[in-house]
């Protein structure tokens, strides 16, 4: 897949996200030269212990989305659910339910916040 074509993919999700953005998140591409890097404002789900919280993270998209998935990086220090505090991780969107038939920013967003 060439980059065009994820450009172009990219841009369309974009979009979307404005016009339709789901509950709690805030994305974009951090600049309007690179749409490959996004930075994105999570809530805390209500009712967790992250409640009430704002977790900043950088998403980078691979050359070939949406073949292959973004990364994501929280850039906060965040409690995780095994003990300990944690500095900024970095997470494969695998791990966060990324498949071949979860391509796409809305679908992926929605199986990591349920």
């Amino acid at each position: 897949m060439t980059t065009s074509v994820a450009s172009k993919r990219l841009f369309q999700e974009y979009k979307h996200l404005t016009q339709d953005p789901p509950d709690g998140i805030t994305a974009g591409p951090i600049s309007e030269d690179d749409l490959f890097i996004w930075e994105a404002l999570i809530e805390g789900p209500e009712g967790t212990p992250y409640e009430g919280g704002i977790f900043p993270a950088e998403l980078k998209f691979p050359k070939d989305y949406p073949l292959m998935p973004p990364t994501m990086k929280f850039l906060s220090d965040l409690w995780h659910p095994n003990g300990g505090l944690r500095s900024p991780t970095l997470l494969p969107c695998s791990l966060l339910g990324w498949t071949q038939q979860c391509r796409g920013w809305k679908m992926w967003m929605d199986r990591w916040l349920t």
